[in-house]
């Protein structure tokens, strides 16, 4: 298929009349540009309604109509003619960790990622916001966390520390004047600072989201206002008919942990793999009863799910496996070294804990359906930034491994799309494309509703109105494999996932 064909002529386009109210459509008075000849799915669940044009000023979408009721361009106008081609709304990748922004930040944009929200916000990441927002740099849209608020001692150095209700909820204040978008919450906080926490977030109306502590009920956490709840922890063990001991065995392991001074890497695999025990035991212990009410009660308040399976891959699976085996390249050569160090753990384990880790990962993929089915909302997230996540890629790894849960391709799509604009409170401007939308569109060669690989066939992106043709994308990879191969791996300031597979010990 030809690349898309930009011209500032209009040949047999123009038209008086059109169904629809189409016949007032008119151009921007700055005359702006229009992508027409395209096939456009709004992300709303409607089918495909082909045959369209898409007119753009600045950063909005002026008009969506039918290509044959496009009008006359004034003078200076482009059109880009599509080809037929396929556009959906720009996605989002609701869960990453940006740590080598020269190279992440282009991959998003090449792979139709338009969105990010960061789940561990630092001065960095605020800094390459107003940079992206000011149109000094291209990037994603950014929605930013907090610093990690976690008990003590923390999981991940650098994290905030609370040891008490005070402490929590001063974090929450901190965080607010800080700029953060909503809290980030993690696993070693205790059922009291967590309930702290979310009432002190709820009074100053900034949303809560992160790990479900390993002490606190999945629902209570839910009716505590948690926005959204990362990678299923918690989940396994309240659909379980195992429920209260489980959550004793992790009380016990929290009290264990609280004794530390200052935790070891293996202190930290030991403390993951009690949770990954708890949350197998809690798979395998699965009542029908007890997950339709939860479902119901996620539902009801509003909690949405990232399951982040692109990560579980990484960790249950411990092969390497990613969807597509080029975004390798864009990773530094010392940091794909250490992944590899990371799958060599294999030969550190028995048959017992690979089985055990499979299981754990297939099982995530299961109740994520089962989440999907009940009307739980999802939302599309890698975690990436950790081993065999790429910025960019991994979306639509993760866009692959929903459908393979029991997703139909819509529903997928839209949990990149349309439902993390609703979660996040964005759904005025972003997550579909309509009329006074913010331009954010990805344009593929072919259908992702028969195969949703097929979002991986990108022709163009278009960020904030502006078009990064194929030309300019294969230009922003190149560059990103040029940073790759000059860029020295550096400290991680943002979590590395807990492994929790080393030292899995579940009882059959």
């Amino acid at each position: 298929m030809k690349s898309l064909l930009v011209s500032a002529l209009i040949l047999g386009l123009a038209s008086t009349t059109c169904s629809g109210g189409e016949s007032s459509a008119r151009w921007p008075a700055k005359g702006g540009w229009a992508l027409t000849n395209v096939t456009v799915l709004d992300a709303t669940g409607a089918t495909w309604n082909p045959g369209m044009a898409i007119i753009v000023s600045d950063d909005r979408i002026v008009e969506v109509i039918r290509k044959d009721a496009l009008p006359p361009a004034p003078a200076g106008a482009t059109i880009v003619d599509g080809g037929g081609r396929y556009v959906v709304p720009g996605l989002w990748d609701s869960h990453v960790h940006t740590v080598y922004e020269d190279i992440e930040l282009s991959l998003d944009v090449a792979m139709g990622v338009t969105s990010v929200r960061d789940m561990w916000g630092t001065p960095k990441q605020h800094a390459l916001r107003a940079e992206i927002d000011a149109g000094k740099r291209l990037g994603p849209r950014y929605v930013i966390g907090s610093a990690i608020i976690d008990g003590k001692p923390v999981i991940h150095p650098g994290s905030v520390a609370v040891s008490d209700e005070a402490e929590g909820r001063a974090a929450v204040r901190r965080a607010k004047e800080e700029g953060a978008d909503f809290i980030k919450v993690y696993s070693a906080l205790t059922k009291a600072n967590y309930l702290a926490i979310a009432d002190e977030a709820s009074k100053l109306h900034i949303p809560i989201a992160g790990h479900i502590p390993v002490v606190m009920p999945a629902a209570r956490a839910s009716d505590a206002g948690l926005l959204t709840a990362e990678h299923l922890y918690g989940i396994p063990e309240a659909t379980s008919n195992r429920e209260a001991e489980l959550l004793e065995k992790m009380g016990t392991a929290l009290s264990d942990w609280t004794k530390l001074e200052t935790p070891t890497p293996r202190d930290v695999a030991t403390f993951a793999s009690r949770q990954s025990q708890a949350a197998l035991l809690g798979a395998r212990s699965y009542d029908e009863a007890k997950a339709t009410a939860l479902f119901r009660r996620l539902k009801d308040n509003g909690t949405w799910q990232t399951p982040t399976l692109t990560v579980a891959r990484a960790i249950g699976l411990l092969d390497g496996t990613v969807g597509d085996p080029d975004g390798l390249r864009y990773i530094p050569v010392n940091l794909r070294i250490s992944w590899e160090n990371f799958i060599a753990t294999r030969a550190s384990l028995d048959e017992r804990q690979l089985a055990d880790g499979r299981e754990l990962y297939e099982r995530r993929l299961q109740l994520t359906g089962a989440l999907h089915r009940a009307g739980v909302g999802l939302l599309a997230g890698t975690d990436a930034g950790n081993p065999y996540c790429i910025a960019g890629y991994g979306l639509h790894d993760e866009l692959e491994l929903m459908v393979k849960s029991g997703l139909t391709p819509m529903a997928a799509l839209q949990a990149a799309t349309i439902h993390p604009a609703k979660a996040f409170g964005l759904s005025d401007s972003l997550g579909t494309i309509a009329k006074g939308k913010i331009a954010d569109l990805v344009v593929l060669d072919e259908d992702p509703l028969e195969n949703i690989r097929n979002t991986r066939t990108i022709e163009a992106v278009v960020v904030r109105g502006r078009l990064v043709s194929h030309g300019e994308r294969q230009k922003i990879l190149a560059d990103a494999e040029a940073a790759a191969n000059r860029t020295p791996v550096h400290n991680q300031t943002m979590p590395i996932h807990e492994d929790e597979q080393l030292g899995t010990d579940a009882t059959r």
